[in-house]
């Protein structure tokens, strides 16, 4: 038989139902028109669309053929059956299975199936029955219905005494539609019904009065509870079932959001989908960026990845960002907030200055730009030239730009690169800077430095009411002069603002000038500006011990002044001034404690006792000053003391104080020579002019000295006009003596042990002994360019023979007993030959 699509109608003549059918033959009893669809609330239906008939023997099916579901979003397919002597077996879209809602069987049946998001090609609808009987069957389309649950409620009800079919539920959610499904015997008819008819079909039989099928269906703004009822005609026995279609929703919100810097312009925002997408399927995500307001970011990003890279943006910049789902309802309920750091810019101008054979400083230039902020620095090194890192420090935990890198290996190119590091993360290394360690196969010679009190403010100013705006007003641009130009010099400078730090509270540490100008502030831009040209600033303290003593409490307060006011700006150590020279254990024990303080906020300690001391003060202070004076002739007078207590039976004669302009003798004590040079220091004033032979004689004893022309009355105040030759004449490259012992005769086998002593200068009579007790082999770290004499020692016991040096050979050429070399660059190997004697040792 063929459908026919009309307005709704009934039939109204006598039924006759042909059992003998050909086999699954349906009998089709009326069709209602599908609807156009409708939008009120959250779900649309699409339409509608019924059959009716008797199903017989063998299949007990009937269908509702090409039935079209239509291509909206959200779909869900329902399928009333009601149905006199039999239950629904199963029920097939297109070949897929439908899903039991509810039922109700005491009666007549009465039966709601579901199908989610099902195909929108047309297809048949296929009911397959129990048993023989009369049916109706109608179908629903929906739009817009829950995919995770689209049915969340049903309800049943039946009599037991003849009446008219009622129903009621209470919905869940709101916005749901309410449909029921009401099957009565066929001899009754329905009318009247309190929700709106879907439709209303009476299938009668003569003998077992058929079915009258009914649908109708309300729409719930609001949960609650709902009843629908109909009006039978006469009353008769019933079965009534309802659902409760659950609409979708926009989705709730993402969460965990996150944000990941991936450079200097990007941030990786990754979030968790929504525990609930709504009952929609998610089709994108929209991301808004906080500003004035709320921005997009992107609309839509028409995926369902839960991650995306935010472009264009700022270096070192913080923002904020949220993030919500679409489906097909709409636009769901935003994340919460998350912030993101974008990575900042790399440092620039990374310098590595050798300070020692074991110390190597850093300095650099902080990145610029952005509003976010700098919380440190990852600094890396490589033995390789940069072919391998490794991390040294991994967060400053500072914004300080300088680092001293300590305990390094002698001899040894270290290169450096800096990263700079925010909340996001770490910023593309710096460019490299190299330097190389000092030797230390002997360090009784290796460079000397400057140690320069800077006891003179550092900027002057014409008026009081000026500020300083240009480099011509920086005092100290000398210093920096010297210092960049003779990178490999160690310089260390004492500042001094008020006879310390000063204690002024806040951010002014010290007294101001006048009421126009922060002195405080000139201090830290003029040690920043020292720092930055390499310069190692040290911050004065003094200790009174000629008045007594400063007390600990004290001290360490200046030193926490020191760390506050002025460590951000360059400050790497503390000056130790009016140091006692009295080695009791408890000045002793004093001046350790404070060193140890002074290295928790610092990296140097360096003392002045000012005049002669005690050995028991090495290692109080990482180094001390054990000469500040005058030049004059009590310095040359010193000189005895060396003599008689270290070079006694060497034939050292006092012309080595001769008069004329080179007549500087420098003042040691015997104890000094027995001790490394990296323990002094050495301060000389009223000099009016100075001479390379003057400070080459000074520096084979001392790590750092300084020398000026300052006379007695203000002394310190002032940067000597020879600064730069000072200096230059310490500017020396590193070289290297190797010295070996042979034994002429026995074939020119090596021998151990044997003692030379070291001098720098041209001869042995117009010397500085450097080196006493150099055993063979030995290697001493020399200078380039400088003259130094060996000498033998004159007799010497090896293998119970007596031996003594015959002559030397360097480059080939054979020299008389002692040699005087000049040192080349790399290594300089003398071998001196000793010959057996028979007078005795």
């Amino acid at each position: 038989m063929s459908e026919k699509y009309t307005r709704p109608f009934f039939y109204t003549g006598v039924i006759l139902i042909l059992f003998l059918a050909p086999v699954s033959q349906i009998i089709p009893i009326n069709f209602m028109q599908s609807q156009t669809a409708s939008a009120t609330g959250g779900i649309v239906l699409n339409g509608t669309k019924t059959t009716s008939g008797s199903v017989v023997l063998p299949l007990f099916q009937i269908t509702l053929s090409n039935f079209n579901v239509g291509t909206g979003s959200d779909r869900v397919l329902v399928v009333g059956v009601e149905a006199n002597t039999a239950s629904v077996s199963s029920i097939t879209f297109g070949g897929v299975s439908l899903t039991k809602a509810v039922s109700s069987f005491t009666n007549n049946d009465a039966e709601l199936w579901y199908l989610k998001n099902p195909s929108s090609t047309p297809a048949n609808i296929v009911v397959t029955l129990s048993a023989p009987a009369q049916v109706v069957v109608g179908a629903y389309s929906f739009f817009g219905v829950s995919q995770t649950n689209p049915v969340p409620t049903t309800a049943t009800n039946h009599n037991t005494i003849a009446n008219s079919p009622t129903i009621s539920i209470t919905t869940a959610y709101s916005n749901s539609w309410v449909l029921d499904s009401t099957a009565i015997n066929g001899a009754a008819t329905l009318s009247s019904p309190t929700c709106t008819q879907r439709w209303n079909i009476n299938v009668p039989n003569a003998l077992n009065g058929g079915i009258t099928g009914a649908s109708s269906s309300t729409i719930k703004a609001s949960a609650g509870s709902v009843t629908c009822s109909w009006t039978a005609t006469p009353g008769e026995l019933w079965d009534d079932v309802a659902i409760e279609v659950k609409a979708s929703t926009v989705s709730g919100a993402p969460t965990n959001p996150t944000s990941t810097a991936t450079s200097t312009t990007q941030l990786k925002l990754s979030w968790t989908a929504p525990s609930d997408n709504g009952g929609s399927s998610i089709i994108g995500y929209k991301i808004q960026r906080a500003s004035t307001a709320w921005v997009d970011v992107v609309n839509n990003t028409g995926s369902t990845t839960t991650n995306y890279n935010v472009t264009s943006l700022a270096a070192n910049s913080v923002y904020k960002f949220h993030i919500a789902a679409w489906n097909d309802v709409g636009l769901g309920t935003y994340s919460s907030n998350v912030t993101g750091t974008t990575l900042p810019n790399s440092p620039t101008g990374l310098t590595a200055t050798t300070i020692s054979s074991s110390e190597i400083d850093l300095s650099w230039t902080a990145p610029t730009g952005g509003n976010g902020t700098l919380n440190g620095y990852k600094i890396e090194r490589s033995t390789n030239g940069g072919s391998t890192w490794s991390t040294i420090v991994a967060n400053t935990t500072n914004t300080g730009t300088t680092y001293s890198n300590t305990g390094l290996a002698s001899g040894t190119t270290y290169t450096y690169r800096v990263s700079a590091l925010n909340s996001g993360g770490a910023s593309s290394p710096s460019s490299t800077a190299s330097a190389t360690t000092s030797g230390t196969l002997s360090s009784w010679h290796s460079s000397t430095g400057i140690l320069e009190p800077l006891y003179c403010d550092p900027y002057s100013y014409s008026d009081v009411s000026s500020t300083c705006t240009n480099i011509s007003a920086f005092k100290w641009q000398s210093v920096n002069d010297s210092a960049t130009t003779y990178p490999h010099v160690p310089f260390f400078v004492i500042v001094n603002p008020d006879n310390g730090p000063g204690n002024g509270t806040g951010g002014n540490c010290s007294p101001n000038y006048s009421s126009f100008q922060n002195r405080t502030m000139d201090y830290q831009n003029g040690i920043g500006n020292l720092t930055k040209a390499g310069v190692i600033v040290l911050g004065y303290v003094r200790t009174d011990w000629d008045l007594g003593g400063v007390p600990y409490a004290t001290a360490t307060s200046w030193v926490d002044q020191w760390a506050k006011c002025y460590k951000q700006s360059g400050v790497k150590g503390i000056f130790l001034d009016e140091m006692s020279n009295n080695p009791t254990s408890g000045i002793l024990t004093y001046y350790q404690n404070l060193t140890n303080y002074i290295h928790s906020k610092f990296v140097y300690s360096i003392g002045n006792p000012g005049d002669e001391t005690s050995p028991s003060f090495i290692g109080t202070v990482d180094k001390m000053v054990i000469y500040e004076n005058t030049n004059s002739s009590n310095a040359c007078g010193n000189i005895n003391k060396l003599d008689n207590a270290t070079l006694q039976g060497f034939n050292i004669t006092s012309n080595n104080c001769n008069s004329g302009s080179d007549n500087t003798g420098f003042p040691i004590d015997s104890w000094h020579t027995q001790y490394d040079k990296s323990n002094f220091s050495y301060l000389e004033y009223n000099q009016p002019s100075i001479t390379k032979n003057e400070v080459q004689k000074t520096a084979p004893w001392v790590s750092l000295l300084f020398i000026t022309s300052d006379t007695p009355s203000t002394v310190w105040t002032d940067i000597p006009s020879y600064l730069a030759s000072l200096t230059s004449y310490l500017n020396n490259t590193s070289a290297s003596l190797h010295i070996q012992s042979l034994n002429d005769s026995n074939n020119n086998a090596t021998i151990t042990g044997f003692d030379q002593l070291i001098y720098q200068g041209p001869s042995v009579s117009n010397y500085t002994l450097t080196r006493s007790q150099a055993f063979t082999p030995v290697t001493y770290n020399a200078t380039q360019g400088w003259p130094y004499t060996i000498n033998a020692t004159k007799l010497a016991v090896h293998a119970g023979n007596c031996m003594v040096p015959d002559y030397w050979v360097y480059n080939n050429i054979k020299y008389s007993n002692p040699v005087t070399i000049t040192t080349p660059s790399g290594t300089a190997t003398l071998n001196v030959y000793y010959r057996a004697t028979n007078a005795g040792c």
